[in-house]
């Protein structure tokens, strides 16, 4: 298994070193550089030895001399250049640094120098986990053992790869993030992070993506910097993103607040939330998505659930109930998702009776046709009661399909109790 650091909050108390000035020319300059060291936890700061193996128009590659050649290439070093700077699978014309920071912002510019120092250097594995990269976010302070410039680690092992590069845009909204909001909720962070990717071209967290869809019950939202999903917080930044845009984006990143107060507080600076009643808020989108996980279809409500940045490698996992009457005692994370599916049979009544524990218990009940999804119906039921009739009109379409999406519209230490009871008729 891969991850990914990002936005690690440790404490490091260490010896700082002299810094030599950035390179100007492009003949290898050598330097040493704090780093960390992340085969222990929590991770610890060591110097490395390192030399400019290229500049770019925004960046400066230098590699740790114990990595070069063995295994790093200079064309693994060209390859990082050219995507960083000129060309991306997203936009041949367009590189990393550019679709970055026309989506995000800037960078923060710690030293002055507009490019970003790039260091390839071998990362290794902690109990199992191999790490990719990092920001480290030390670099942008005076502290002890900061290099006080901006900087990005990539581990050296296949550096110029796809997934890899995909880890550079990553760590690259990382960076720019720390300029305009440094308290950010770490998922909210990691979503920018991994729409970043998205928007470059690298959906190359795909795997993230499968994890989260066969177990859509880990909570998007985790409180300050609790375990993330990153599955779910790739597929909720690209659906915000298709559908509020860019411009909601940036102002997402430059907001001030955090969490969910500061994705509401964003809307009311954009186009999105100005002229619109009600104004989409995140419990709103939230349970949009929940929807849109299901279906993604765009001939469905013009698009509202459906993707345009990405496919989806299949649906979410659903409980299938086949038998009535069927009762199910459950629990469900807040800002996780549990699905259940229903047939309905032609001239069916499907009755469901739920209760849950919290106020905030949000339902939404997706009615789909086979023959015609146009015929598509979604409804909304939220509270700790809700009684909920799905008839099928005689059936005159045939058969129906019946998802039940149960969701708790906060975020929660402890999952929250469910019970639903289904009844047919016919």
């Amino acid at each position: 298994m891969r991850v990914l650091i990002g936005f690690l909050a440790f404490s490091l108390f260490i010896v700082g070193a002299g810094l030599k000035p950035a390179p100007t020319t492009a003949d290898p300059v050598n330097r040493e550089f704090w780093t960390w060291y992340v085969q222990k936890m929590p991770p610890e700061d060591i110097m490395v030895k390192a030399t400019c193996r290229g500049i770019g128009q925004n960046l400066y590659v230098f590699v740790n001399d114990v990595d070069w050649l063995r295994p790093v290439t200079q064309a693994d070093v060209d390859r990082i250049i050219e995507a960083f700077d000129r060309s991306t699978p997203a936009d041949p014309q367009k590189g990393i640094y550019q679709i970055a920071t026309e989506a995000f912002g800037l960078p923060p510019d710690k030293d002055g120098d507009p490019k970003i120092y790039i260091l390839i250097s071998e990362l290794g594995e902690f109990r199992g986990h191999h790490f990719d990269g990092f920001f480290r976010y030390l670099d942008q302070t005076n502290e002890k053992g900061s290099n006080q410039l901006d900087m990005l680690c990539v581990d050296a092992h296949d550096p110029a790869s796809e997934y890899h590069l995909g880890v550079l845009a990553h760590e690259f909204q990382h960076l720019i993030h720390w300029r305009y909001d440094q308290e950010e909720e770490g998922w909210v962070n990691e979503a920018l992070s991994e729409l970043c990717m998205i928007l470059c071209g690298y959906y190359t967290d795909k795997r993230h993506v499968e994890t989260f869809l066969k177990h859509t019950d880990r909570p998007l939202v985790a409180p300050g910097h609790g375990a993330t999903s990153y599955g779910a917080c790739l597929l909720w930044a690209t659906y915000v993103y298709d559908r509020l845009g860019p411009e909601f984006i940036g102002w997402w990143v430059r907001e001030p607040g955090q969490g969910i107060k500061g994705f509401d507080d964003a809307i009311k600076h954009t186009a999105a939330g100005a002229g619109v009643k009600p104004a989409p808020t995140f419990n709103s989108l939230f349970a949009d998505w929940m929807v849109a996980l299901y279906i993604n279809d765009p001939g469905v409500q013009n698009g509202l659930y459906a993707y345009k940045s990405l496919s989806l490698p299949f649906g979410p996992f659903c409980e299938d109930v086949t038998s009535y009457p069927s009762e199910r005692e459950a629990e469900v994370s807040g800002y996780g998702i549990d699905y259940i599916r229903f047939s309905l049979p032609a001239a069916g009544r499907l009755g469901i009776i739920a209760e849950g524990d919290s106020p905030g218990l949000l339902i939404e009940v997706i009615e789909t046709n086979k023959e015609d999804p146009s015929l598509t119906r979604v409804s909304e039921h939220q509270g700790k009661e809700a009684n909920i009739l799905v008839d099928n009109n005689g059936g005159i379409y045939g058969e129906k399909e019946v998802v039940v999406a149960v969701t708790v519209l906060e975020a929660t230490e402890k999952p929250v109790r469910y019970h639903l009871k289904a009844t047919l008729e016919q």
